[in-house]
């Protein structure tokens, strides 16, 4: 699929579709859970550290879906 392609389809989920509801609900408790446990007491650093940039790239994953969603 073409950037144009992506940016079409994007375009379609607004915030009444509820594909993008269910989509961005998925994103955001995934998001939650990667924070909530990196905060956790007694987490090695290392392990701090992957979780801590798994939930950036989750949230950095989701400002690009809604960037694209506002294009055009």
């Amino acid at each position: 699929m073409i950037d144009e392609e992506r940016k079409k389809y994007l375009q379609q989920l607004d915030d009444t579709n509820v594909t993008w509801i269910a989509l961005k609900e998925v994103l955001d408790e995934a998001i939650d859970m990667g924070v909530n446990s990196a905060l956790v007491d007694g987490i090695d650093p290392n392990d701090r550290t992957w979780r801590s940039g798994y939930a950036q790239a989750l949230k950095d994953t989701l400002a690009t879906i809604e960037r694209y969603r506002k294009c055009g």
